[in-house]
């Protein structure tokens, strides 16, 4: 007789899994609305702490602006359908009193590297001080063992603008649109509230409901989870980057070695907010608003598949983790809604956990200027279906033995090697310091 046997045969004979269900609703709502009221609480209480990048205003009279100098590192592989809009839209920036971009050309096999070198042959025709306006093309052939694609690439761009000397420097992606504006407040901010660390929270465009309805969950979730507001709390341990938006202090970014010290994560926008963190440097977060504009992915089935490669990186390749984040996603997502159809007591606290998501989405969609009641009432849906890609991103990692990303195939034992956790970034922080 097998384990399992035994366990069926002491079960009683009425037992099913849908009584199980009903008898456990309860109780997990109850956790659910303790853990939703407490995070929107804390969510209303300091959403206005991050601040929107339009509201950043120049000083009056505008002479008694600071110097700003920027350098604004764009690797790309492949981007063919959209690079020459983004980098268009960073060299349109104004306000700024120094300006290098360096666009990196990742081993491209499509006509990202001849897009970018038209681009690079307009801005010298230009009659622009080239000591404080500048763009330069890079092309990379080949990959350092060890590494990663867009890490290498981001670090050899910052080599490449160290010599120019910028005050700050923006990691971002070649897909990301800018408001002319957008690098000026940015770095006005940052220099304002003497940041060392910046990410935003962009814009996201979507065509078609369910691409946003996905979207609306992925920001509820990051909303109410990721706390940003405690990024800039004194050691505190919180960290947050989103990769179409990571402006550093130069300076702090060559004293920590930047994208060398995490070359070989995936989540490397995440990780230099870690590396950040854990070196006791200010930082913060901020909104874009209509700022800073990105596209995902090609409707739903584009964004979902961008997903694959980085979910799992982001539980650290732990089989554990993301077991038991799917469970907590499908708790405060998905059973507030089959419990209206249970019990008075699982019903009534149901509506109450549906409710505050309501708020969560109502706040987002009015940021986003869209609808929110389609989403919401597609958010269990959603939620599932970052479930099943999270599953997916573990078995094709584990069965693969690693990750093949934009045609480059890291193998599982180095990722896991070069894992940077929370864990081991404030222990080495806490031993520098001694």
């Amino acid at each position: 007789m097998n384990i399992s046997s035994i366990i069926l045969d002491a079960l009683p004979s009425s037992f099913s899994l849908i009584e199980l269900w009903g008898a456990a609703m309860p109780l997990t709502q109850t956790i659910v609305f303790l853990v939703l009221s407490a995070a929107l609480t804390d969510y209303m209480r300091n959403r206005s702490r991050i601040v929107r990048l339009s509201d950043v205003r120049p000083p009056l009279p505008p002479q008694s602006t600071p110097p700003l100098s920027l350098g604004v590192i764009v690797p790309a592989k492949d981007e063919e359908q959209r690079v020459h809009i983004g980098l268009r839209s960073i060299l349109r920036s104004t306000g700024l009193s120094a300006l290098h971009v360096v666009a990196i050309n990742d081993r491209s096999t499509d006509g990202t590297p001849r897009l970018m070198e038209e681009i690079a042959q307009e801005q010298a025709g230009k009659s622009l001080d080239p000591h404080k306006f500048s763009l330069k093309v890079i092309h990379l052939s080949e990959l350092p063992t060890g590494w990663l694609g867009k890490t290498n690439a981001c670090y050899t761009g910052a080599l490449h603008l160290k010599t120019m000397s910028p005050e700050y420097l923006l990691f971002t992606d070649a897909d990301v649109v800018f408001h002319e504006q957008a690098l000026f407040e940015a770095a006005l901010h940052m220099k304002r509230e003497n940041l060392d660390f910046l990410t935003v929270f962009p814009n996201p465009e979507f065509t078609g409901p369910l691409e946003a309805a996905f979207l609306m969950f992925f920001g509820a979730a990051l909303n109410l989870f990721s706390r940003p507001w405690m990024l800039g709390k004194p050691g505190g341990k919180a960290h947050l980057g989103i990769g179409a938006f990571l402006m550093v202090r130069a300076d702090a970014y060559f004293k920590l070695d930047g994208h060398k010290s995490i070359k070989l994560n995936v989540a490397e926008d995440l990780k230099l907010s870690l590396l950040f963190r854990a070196a006791g440097y200010k930082c913060a977060a901020a909104r874009a608003g209509n700022r800073v504009n990105i596209r995902w992915g090609v409707g739903l089935k584009g964004t979902l598949k961008g997903l694959v490669k980085n979910v799992y990186a982001g539980y650290d390749y732990s089989l554990f983790k993301l077991v038991g984040g799917c469970i907590g996603l499908i708790a405060l997502f998905v059973t507030p809604w089959f419990s209206i159809y249970l019990d008075d007591f699982s019903r009534i606290l149901g509506t109450a956990n549906i409710s505050m998501l309501l708020i969560v989405y109502y706040i987002l969609a009015k940021e986003l200027r869209i609808g929110w009641i389609m989403p919401l009432l597609l958010s269990p849906l959603m939620c599932l279906l970052l479930v099943a890609v999270s599953i997916v991103s573990a078995l094709s990692i584990q069965y693969n033995q690693g990750v093949l990303w934009r045609d480059s195939f890291y193998p599982l034992i180095d990722l896991k090697r070069g894992v940077y956790t929370p864990r081991q970034a404030f222990k080495s922080a806490r031993k520098n310091q001694l």
